[in-house]
């Protein structure tokens, strides 16, 4: 979605926190498969076009909402939550609000991931090292949880996982 003063663009671009003020990106992109996402990031490899996921755009410094030169990949429709019971594993796109996240893994298998108190939060945000919640003090953050991720960059996906990285370091956008 192009930047304009259109009703489609202006949903996108709503932005709860208008401190310092409010950041109006050149373009929106929603992607509907992970593939997308790749493409996207491909094309942002020109110079002087910078990206900037947006996974929940909640956060008090709007990081996931760029400035007048950044394109928006917006990643709402990558928003599943599935939980394979047999390995005690949860699959969560990266587009998956918490709230909703943890409702669908609780109706799944009563099962919880250690999020926050908020439910508008995007996971990759919080997964990332993003806030804490009720059961941080005794179950860490989710990104002490994590076993794998999917993380694009300019060459295409590079997996992480406990196997690749020991050390669990975990580098994020």
């Amino acid at each position: 979605m192009r930047r304009s003063n259109s009703k489609v663009y202006n949903s996108l671009n709503y932005q709860w926190e208008l401190r310092p003020y409010k950041f109006h990106p050149l373009a929106y992109v929603v992607v509907d498969i992970e593939r997308d996402v790749v493409h996207v990031v491909r094309c942002g490899e020109q110079p002087k076009i910078r990206l900037a996921p947006k996974g929940g755009g909640h956060f008090y410094a709007k990081y996931s909402f760029g400035d007048s030169e950044a394109i928006i990949v917006d990643l709402r429709k990558l928003n599943t939550a599935a939980l394979d019971s047999f390995r005690k594993l949860t699959a969560v796109g990266a587009g998956a609000l918490l709230g909703r996240m943890a409702w669908s893994l609780w109706e799944q298998g009563k099962v919880f991931v250690p999020t926050g108190l908020c439910p508008t939060p995007g996971i990759i945000g919080f997964a990332t090292g993003g806030g804490f919640g009720n059961f941080s003090r005794k179950y860490g953050q989710t990104l002490d949880s994590l076993v794998e991720a999917n993380i694009v960059t300019p060459a295409g996906n590079l997996p992480f996982s406990e196997q690749s990285n020991p050390r669990g370091f975990f580098l994020g956008n």
